[in-house]
């Protein structure tokens, strides 16, 4: 058995990764995998003393938001779906990819509301309505504020 099969087989049964596990568990190379952690496209480890480990929540989560080759790169609900997800399980987000999201979701939110079509609601829910239609009538800030990660 190859030593890549070994490391392969003890992937589910751990939550954090070494690096080369990392790195494999997403299906990259090390040094891609060291060039997109620079890059904030997949995340920095988590340290246990000198140990460097790799979430794997975290490793999905920055997964699902590489882009899908032959589709435009958007802010499109699915980005805001995972970081909704890492938002209630308060799972860091590289900033770059949090602010890269919620700004323009935070202008498409309030196009929502000024068309007044039932978008808003298919988008945020039914119950968030009055919250971002107060937030937005006062004009202080508070509207971009329910965006802030």
């Amino acid at each position: 058995m190859k030593a890549r099969d070994i490391v392969a087989s003890r992937l589910p049964i751990r939550r954090g990764l070494s690096e080369p596990e990392a790195a494999l568990y997403v299906g990259i190379g090390v040094t891609k995998f060291r060039e997109m952690i620079t890059l904030e496209t997949m995340p920095k480890p988590r340290c246990i003393g000198t140990r460097r480990l790799w979430d794997v929540d975290d490793l999905d989560a920055a997964f699902r938001s590489l882009p899908i080759e032959g589709e435009e790169e958007t802010n499109s609900w699915d980005d805001w779906a995972v970081l909704d997800d890492l938002r209630k399980k308060q799972t860091p987000v590289p900033k770059t990819r949090a602010s890269r999201v919620l700004k323009p979701l935070a202008e498409m939110a309030k196009n929502d509301l000024e068309k007044n079509d039932g978008s808003f609601e298919r988008h945020f829910g039914k119950k968030n309505l009055p919250i971002a239609r107060d937030a937005l009538a006062k004009n202080d800030g508070s509207f971009e504020k329910l965006f802030e990660w």
